[in-house]
């Protein structure tokens, strides 16, 4: 199932994300620290890790490591991704999406992969490094899919082929018909409908809100 940030005169480089200062300012007590931790790339797509402030979710996630992700182009919108740092990329997180017009926020439990951007993608990689060794994409990038997402992860798939045994299959996490869905081409997961998760089970969505909504982003 891995953001430039500057605040307070600290800078913070990351070999996935490019470099834009970003403010970010914690609001509540419980907020995550998040002075000189947020990493952005030039599309603000935006990701930091989860530390002991968010104890309940490293709980839940039962990792190594969890990471928090927001995009500038979907205000209130986050993405928590565990880590099992492990070669398969079998990992799981939440979806927090932003207030609808009832003001009900939904959150849905997700299998995902190997953490991207949606700026990478765009790039249209030959290869995908990996832990062990780097793999192609299982498909060609979806221009469209891509272009309404506001994440993707990329879920690790075996293959026939020898020389190349497996690769990275896309999924886009997009906004779609006023709902955040998880979408793929991939017959197999039912083109993303298997990637969802019914129950959020070891964590209370009271927890998971909490957590997110002592996050400030500026404009």
């Amino acid at each position: 199932m891995s953001v430039i940030y500057r605040a307070l005169g600290l800078i913070v480089s990351s070999v996935l994300f490019g470099a834009v200062p970003l403010a970010v300012w914690a609001q509540e007590p419980h907020a995550l620290d998040v002075e000189g931790k947020a990493v952005c790339n030039f599309s603000g797509e935006c990701s930091m890790d989860v530390g002991s402030e968010g104890k309940n979710i490293l709980a839940a996630c039962e990792a190594p490591r969890a990471s928090i992700s927001w995009n500038r182009k979907e205000k209130g919108v986050f993405l928590i991704a565990c880590d099992c740092k492990c070669t398969s990329h079998d990992n799981t997180g939440w979806l927090i999406g932003g207030a609808s017009v009832t003001g009900e926020r939904e959150i849905q439990r997700l299998y995902l992969g190997k953490e991207f951007t949606v700026e990478a993608l765009g790039k249209d990689p030959s290869s995908i490094s990996d832990i062990m060794a780097s793999h192609p994409l299982c498909e060609k990038v979806d221009v469209v899919k891509l272009r309404e997402s506001v994440f993707v992860t990329l879920l690790k798939q075996p293959t026939n082929n020898q020389s190349a045994p497996y690769c990275f299959l896309p999924a886009y996490i997009m906004d779609y018909r006023g709902s955040m869905k998880i979408k793929t081409n991939d017959v197999g997961s039912r083109y993303g409908k298997l990637l969802r998760v019914e129950e959020l089970d070891s964590i209370s969505r009271s927890e998971l809100l909490e957590f997110v909504d002592g996050i400030w982003i500026s404009k």
